[in-house]
């Protein structure tokens, strides 16, 4: 529900667009909710931070049906990274969107990096939105290239192929880019000079 969240919906609605897809917003409630015990300052507290959050999740769903892409919201409990993938593998999704914060220092640090445990867990492909993403909000963007890196091993190769599937659906260009890193060799033969290849000679 934050400002970085809202750089992903130009991209969701854009691929939702192209391929026909049904879009769920997923929202996890790290905090809990009022109960009935809390003290009387605590539980108006939660109440008016609850009463937030539902209205940052409706104005998300009309930004969305404001580019006639209808959406459904699932708020659950837990941790953010758990949610989103238990999620994804539930509804068998296609794609999975992510927004990162761009988080620095002691916050990183201490709260770790949502982005990067679904990347890490997710069984399913993952989106990343990156926090620098200048993106115009008000507009849907057009897709004309997709950027693919491989390595030529069995994971990347599955990178590419489904770099392959979506830009076939988006009608986009795909450019398909390996880096080899050549070590820094150095040669010393008497009587000879000193040639040495460095990284940058890629």
């Amino acid at each position: 529900l934050s400002e970085a969240s809202a750089k992903s919906y130009p991209y969701v609605a854009a691929l939702a667009r192209a391929t026909g897809a049904d879009i769920t917003i997923v929202y996890a409630d790290e905090y809990e909710r009022p109960v009935a015990h809390e003290s009387g300052d605590i539980a108006l507290l939660l109440d008016h931070i609850n009463t937030v959050r539902e209205q940052l999740l409706a104005e998300s769903t009309v930004r969305l049906a404001g580019w006639d892409l209808p959406a459904d919201v699932e708020r659950l409990p837990g941790r953010a990274a758990d949610v989103i993938v238990q999620e994804a593998v539930r509804l068998d999704a296609d794609l999975v969107v992510v927004a990162t914060h761009g988080e620095r220092g002691i916050t990183r640090l201490l709260a770790g990096s949502t982005c990067r445990r679904v990347l890490r867990t997710c069984p399913r492909p993952v989106l990343v939105v990156p926090a620098r993403a200048e993106p115009e909000l008000n507009e849907v963007p057009r897709f004309d290239s997709v950027l693919v890196t491989t390595d030529f091993s069995v994971d990347s190769e599955r990178g590419v192929a489904a770099a392959v599937s979506l830009a076939a659906t988006l009608h986009a260009a795909l450019d398909v880019v390996t880096v080899i890193d050549i070590p820094t060799i150095l040669m010393t033969v008497t009587g000879a000079a000193r040639f040495q290849i460095t990284p940058e000679w890629r």
